[in-house]
């Protein structure tokens, strides 16, 4: 692995650490066959979209994700044979990366350790910007997406998916559907939900992580790219589709093919084949734009 170091590169210390800790389930949520988990499924379905919004110029493409981490979506462009540069300020994030390439025996990519909001590369180099779960782990995300767009060139695509904090009602209706002695325990009181858990012996409940996740709406991340030079600019609610079963055996078996059963319709039906969704349901935004030519 060849990484093209930046003299920010010390700032992303607290990202190594999460990198090196991932869980054994989480280092590789590529797939060439059919997705077994729900992050598998969700990262198949964030490339699937990406890949409709590029359109005709999809394969020719010149990609970078920045904050790529493990680089899923980079291993699916890798897959299609397409160019790919990836971005982030952590090491350790690339060492699961290349390990991941390697595994599946994709040609690497052009890794650069660098800050998302101030790269030092050319000016109008790639067709497409995209980076998912970024945005919402800075304060102020505009500078992320002024970069964003210097790096387009004219008419390239931004491809946003951004997961800030959602109420856990936005899971609602999926447990309700397809779990929903689980919804009744979901809508009991804390204390209730607790007292439950230590009668049936469960540990509490796992303390969450430290790292910033903001709660900027859609309404505010538009207003952010308002005076860029972009057009076409659209923030929607996103991926309906949410973690149900704490069984694999029930989620690879009954939640994905159901919720790849909607997708599909969704298509057939001439729908946006996007996961938008309505705003009470979606787990997070998207937001996408293309620089002005």
């Amino acid at each position: 692995m060849s990484v093209t170091p930046s003299p920010t590169a010390g700032y992303g210390d607290e990202w190594n650490s999460s990198w090196s800790s991932l869980g054994d389930n989480m280092v590789q949520l590529y797939t060439k066959g059919r997705p077994r988990s729900i992050h598998q499924f969700w990262q198949r379905c964030y490339f699937e979209d990406l890949w409709h919004s590029m359109g005709a110029q999809a394969a020719g493409a010149n990609y970078i994700e920045l904050g790529a981490g493990r680089g899923t979506t980079s291993m699916y462009l890798a897959s299609k044979g397409c160019k790919v540069t990836m971005l982030d300020l952590s090491s350790a994030g690339f060492e699961v990366a290349a390990r991941n390439f390697e595994r599946e025996g994709l040609r690497a990519p052009t890794f650069i350790q660098a800050d998302a909001r101030d790269t030092q590369l050319p000016s109008g180099s790639f067709d497409c910007v995209f980076n998912i779960g970024l945005l919402e782990h800075f304060e102020e995300p505009q500078a992320v997406l002024a970069e964003s767009v210097r790096l387009l060139k004219p008419g390239g695509l931004q491809f946003a998916v951004i997961m800030p904090e959602r109420s856990p009602s936005v899971r609602f209706l999926a447990l309700g559907l397809l779990r929903p002695w689980a919804l009744i325990r979901e809508l009991m009181p804390d204390n209730a939900r607790a007292k439950l858990r230590k009668m049936r012996g469960h540990e509490a409940d796992q303390p969450r992580s430290t790292v910033l996740r903001t709660t900027y709406s859609r309404a505010d991340y538009l207003a952010m790219v308002n005076d860029l030079p972009v057009g076409d600019a659209s923030c929607v609610p996103y991926n309906p589709y949410h973690p149900v079963y704490k069984s694999a055996i029930c989620e690879s078996g009954i939640a994905i093919p159901l919720f790849r059963l909607h997708r599909t319709l969704r298509r057939m039906l001439a729908m946006d084949s996007r996961m938008k969704t309505p705003a009470s349901l979606a787990s997070c935004d998207l937001l996408t734009f293309r620089k002005r030519v």
